[in-house]
């Protein structure tokens, strides 16, 4: 039993190792308000890799709050783009704000 504990520490930490994030990237990404989408839109404009991920808020006009996760691998040069839909078609997008932070890969 106790082996079996030590290896999921072990493998635990590993995993948190691997996934443990770079020095921070400062892109700013952009969001556009489509009406009943929100689109985040993020360029790498450095000369590494990057992962990005945070959340992005939307408030619709009648009052409901929506919640979205943004999580992408970009890679030098290029550009990720996520489109968010309202869960109530016939809402619109009063306020979109992102929270998102990028990080070298």
């Amino acid at each position: 039993m106790k082996w079996l504990l030590a290896l999921m520490f072990v493998v635990t930490s590993a995993h948190a190792m691997i996934d443990a994030p770079g020095d921070p990237v400062y892109v700013r990404p952009r969001i556009w308000n489509f009406g009943n989408q929100a689109q985040v839109e993020v360029w790498n404009t450095t000369e590494t890799d990057i992962v990005c991920r945070g959340t992005v808020s939307i408030r619709t006009q009648r009052g409901a709050y929506q919640t979205e996760f943004f999580y992408e691998t970009i890679y030098r040069g290029m550009t990720a783009r996520q489109t968010y839909w309202l869960y109530d078609f016939q809402d619109r997008i009063a306020f979109a704000t992102e929270f998102i932070n990028c990080y070298e890969r």
